[in-house]
């Protein structure tokens, strides 16, 4: 009886662990980078030593009951959200955050909920330090080493002007004539300010569509393979595959007279370009 009785306590031990497992990633659901635990059993025999023998010369054993063997995390791609605050940070695929405590001790984390302290400092909620290479000119010299990461409060940087942008989208090949599909792209002038490149494809009766653009609620005009700018709506074409045919090169120059005093100059859609593989091993 007692040892009947230890084998079903053990299941409903194992069992009791399993819950407390699942419980666990429901109550993360909202934490920031968490990886879910799965949870794996393993059966638990009798010492088989003296035990008799059956017909194929093995031991006869008899189960003890069962034990949890592991609880491997689940390391895939998760869910990347806008969070609107510009210290947070996000991997998509494989990699690790890189970060140190006071003592200098190196941690790896995929949680980029950053913020920063009275220093300057991009740091964690715990207070740890994030990692980064210091680059010169926009590259990183060979051989930098790590070193913590600071935004000195107060202090600005020239704003990076727009110059490129690429489109991942899908039109729809069953869309009726007439149907239009807007790629609304955020970008900047010289003087940092944000505008709404809003290109608009419209579907032709020959399943071909029309491109026009406008930069906030001002026409822009396109340049196509290279030509001078135009007016002109571009012509978006496809094989019978669905691939673009045309164009081969498009960019969009917006009307400089409409900005302030800024500056805009043509910018580049990339339009071939896939969208990078997700990995699983992070």
């Amino acid at each position: 009886m007692p040892f009947s009785f230890s084998t079903a306590l053990s299941g409903l031990t194992a069992s009791s662990q399993s819950i407390s497992v699942n419980g666990n990633n429901i109550a993360n659901a909202n934490t920031t980078g968490f990886k879910s635990n799965g949870i794996s059993f393993a059966d638990v025999f009798t010492n088989s030593i003296g035990v008799r023998l059956n017909g194929a010369g093995a031991p006869v054993q008899t189960g003890s009951g069962v034990r949890v063997a592991d609880t491997p995390v689940n390391f895939g791609q998760g869910t990347i959200n806008n969070t609107d605050i510009p210290t947070n940070a996000a991997i998509e695929g494989n990699g690790f955050f890189v970060v140190t405590d006071s003592a200098g001790t190196v941690g790896y984390t995929r949680a980029g909920d950053f913020s920063l302290d009275k220093s300057g400092y991009l740091v964690t909620p715990g207070g740890q330090r994030v990692q980064g290479y210091t680059a010169v000119n926009g590259s990183i010299p060979a051989g930098t080493a790590l070193t913590s990461l600071s935004i000195p409060i107060g202090s600005t940087l020239p704003p990076s002007v727009t110059t490129e942008a690429t489109l991942r989208m899908n039109l729809n090949a069953t869309d009726v004539v007439g149907t239009d599909f807007h790629t609304p792209v955020q970008v900047y002038d010289s003087k940092g300010v944000s505008h709404k490149l809003d290109m608009t494809f419209s579907k032709q009766a020959d399943g071909s569509y029309k491109m026009s653009a406008k930069l906030d609620s001002d026409a822009a005009t396109t340049s196509v393979n290279g030509a001078a700018a135009s007016a002109t709506p571009v012509a978006v074409t496809f094989d019978a595959n669905g691939n673009l045919a045309t164009p081969n090169t498009l960019s969009i120059v917006p009307d400089q007279t409409k900005l302030n005093g800024a500056t805009l100059p043509s910018i580049t859609i990339n339009l071939r370009q896939p969208a990078p593989p997700v990995g699983s091993g992070s």
